[in-house]
């Protein structure tokens, strides 16, 4: 199945590509030099504590520089300790205890815009490139981060998937689970089961994960794409399904 897929072009960006290119996946479509950009950091929900109460458990400061994979914040229970690490080498910018959110720049570094998939460039414009390729797109409302892996699909409930995944039935390490509805019990389930990504009709706004939220009348056709691997772009809001 021949599909377009469009991606768009960060403001500022170099364009790398013509049309009738032949890209490759991960093959540099543009680029951006000397980029920064926020990255929020959900400490709150990570941590499983009080909103007010997140900067008892940071172990850096405002200020502060951090190399990706740094310790930033760190809570200690009876028997475990849970640990939260910088997703990128950034600055630490402020904190917002409204949200639980700890607030990263990340440091100034040339932003790459990679091809998702094998394809040839069918048109390029000042804000987009598109790209012919041979499986499906489906795109989302809103979404966030980048995913790789194979699709689960959960036609159930939240309390369903939960006592499913309880049974440990099912395997969900590095794949992209596809479910309704998603609540933070769920999700952090999953993410401690090893999922990369997620698929939902309905989601509050997190960043704890990478996700799409997509329309309900999508969620269907993902039965019959079960196994296939597939490539989540938040940035995009973009579930691309390869041949």
């Amino acid at each position: 199945m021949l599909s377009s897929l469009r991606i768009t072009i960060p403001s500022g960006a170099k364009t790398l590509v013509s049309r009738g290119d032949k890209v490759h996946l991960g093959s540099v479509l543009a680029e951006q030099k000397d980029a920064r950009q926020m990255e929020p950091v959900s400490m709150s929900t990570l941590l499983g504590v009080p909103k007010k109460k997140i900067t008892s458990y940071l172990t850096k400061s405002i200020g502060v520089q951090v190399r990706q994979g740094e310790i930033i914040g760190k809570r200690r229970k009876l028997f475990t300790e849970m640990i939260v690490r910088s997703p990128v080498d950034a600055v630490i910018s402020s904190i917002d205890l409204t949200t639980g959110m700890l607030n990263l720049v990340a440091l100034a570094n040339p932003i790459t815009l990679k091809s998702p998939v094998d394809g040839r460039i069918k048109k390029v414009s000042e804000d987009a490139i598109e790209i012919d390729f041979s499986g499906k797109v489906i795109s989302g409302i809103k979404g966030y981060g980048w995913a790789s892996g194979s699709l689960v699909f959960f036609d159930k409930t939240k309390h369903e998937v939960l006592g499913y995944l309880s049974s440990g039935s099912v395997d969900v390490n590095k794949k992209i689970i596809v479910v309704p509805y998603l609540s933070d019990i769920l999700v952090s389930k999953l993410r401690a089961m090893g999922a990369v990504g997620l698929i939902a009709v309905d989601y509050e706004e997190s960043k704890v994960m990478p996700y799409i939220i997509i329309e309900k009348g999508e969620f269907k056709t993902l039965s019959d794409c079960v196994d296939r691997h597939a490539i989540l772009d938040g940035m995009q809001s973009n579930l691309i399904i390869a041949d």
